[in-house]
């Protein structure tokens, strides 16, 4: 009981919010990151994926990761690739 309630306690730093003009594309971010930098909840974002919806999510060994190229694409802030 002692553990869970030490483990409850514990907090982390939060993800720095990606620069994506200082990115380059293929840099990818995390769930985490994506978060802060949209204002959308991790978990929307979770739950986006399994609904084929928002960015585009590529896996990097296992885990979900969001490049910055569709990131921007996602945000409006660059035109949709020809892919």
């Amino acid at each position: 009981m002692a553990y869970a309630k030490q483990r409850a306690q514990r907090t982390h730093a939060p993800a720095p919010i990606p620069d994506l003009d200082a990115l380059p594309p293929t840099a990818a971010c995390t769930t985490e990151q994506v978060a802060a930098l949209s204002g959308y909840a991790e978990i929307t974002l979770q739950l986006w994926r399994r609904q084929n919806r928002g960015p585009r999510v590529t896996t990097i060994q296992g885990r979900p990761r969001y490049l910055v190229r569709d990131l921007r694409e996602w945000m409006g802030l660059e035109p949709a690739s020809a892919a």
